[in-house]
């Protein structure tokens, strides 16, 4: 008999249970009143397509090689040749699909969000004080590089960011997200 969360059986006799492995037999067996140790009783049953089915599951199977079409090619070889470790870690180069100068004129947005931003940053000096420090900083590791005015029209591509300040952050409290 069966009741919810708990097994009940009449007697002291094992319980045996269809699982999804197949029948199981758990669960103590009647003893004689005369022996003083527990009867433990193990039950063993072959079945040829679970043991089949076992060593399916722990063989190794053949990892086909993977075919990348020209594109992904490129991409591992950007990969393989712009990847250099550096102070622990890993410096990769991202990879583009096109010519920069496809991109098209960024200067107009981006100068539109810095006059903005230093709207912004004129109202509180501590803030202005804080992003001009993490920009400094990004420029020092190299992730950016001063261009002079008509240099930068034809040749490189303008970035539109904007700062978000959290006062509770314990790390960072001035970060620069990017569009």
């Amino acid at each position: 008999m069966l009741l919810t969360g708990r097994r009940t059986r009449p007697g002291n006799y094992p319980v045996l249970q269809e699982t999804v492995l197949g029948w199981t037999i758990y669960g103590r067996t009647p003893t004689p009143s005369t022996q003083k140790e527990p009867q433990r009783t193990f039950l063993l049953r072959e079945d040829n397509s679970l043991e089949q089915n076992l060593n399916r599951f722990w063989e190794v199977e053949p990892v086909e090689q993977a075919t990348m079409n020209t594109e992904q090619q490129a991409c591992e070889e950007h990969f393989v040749t712009h990847t250099i470790q550096q102070d622990g870690r890993f410096v990769v180069r991202l990879p583009t699909k096109m010519d920069s100068k496809q991109l098209g004129s960024s200067r107009l947005s981006a100068e539109r969000r810095l006059h903005a931003i230093e709207r912004r940053l004129e109202r509180n000096p501590d803030l202005k004080v804080q992003y001009h420090n993490f920009m400094k900083q990004y420029e020092e590791l190299g992730h950016m590089e001063t261009v002079n005015s008509h240099e930068g029209k034809n040749t490189c591509y303008f970035l539109p960011h904007h700062p978000v300040f959290k006062e509770t952050s314990s790390t960072t409290r001035t970060r620069v997200v990017f569009d």
